[in-house]
């Protein structure tokens, strides 16, 4: 079962603002890794969508939401009939409140 990856635009945001934070700051070779890491484990999730646990701290939510860890960041997404859609890119070194926040 091949599905496709959709990025929401908020994971979009989410994402680019890590890059640029870590660009902006001189760490080119970081935010470059960041990038090869985040895109390949997205791209896991083509041939394998269950690979990430349910996130608990989304449960309340009226939608199945999963989470796969890749170093600091959680990548919030839901496996959907026709592809795998990416909401969220989340720094697991904030605040666990702020990410329900981000879904209200």
């Amino acid at each position: 079962m091949v599905k496709e990856i959709q990025w929401s635009k908020h994971a979009e945001e989410s994402f680019t603002e890590i890059l640029l934070y870590y660009h902006d700051y001189g760490n080119n070779s970081y935010a470059f890794l960041l990038l090869q890491q985040i895109t390949h484990a997205t791209e896991l999730l083509i041939t394998n969508p269950y690979l990430g646990f349910i996130e608990p701290s989304l449960l309340q939510l009226n939608k199945e939401y999963r989470s796969l860890i890749e170093g600091h960041y959680k990548i919030i997404y839901s496996v959907e009939y026709d592809c795998i859609r990416i909401y969220q890119i989340f720094d697991t070194r904030q605040s666990p409140n702020k990410l329900i926040d981000l879904f209200r």
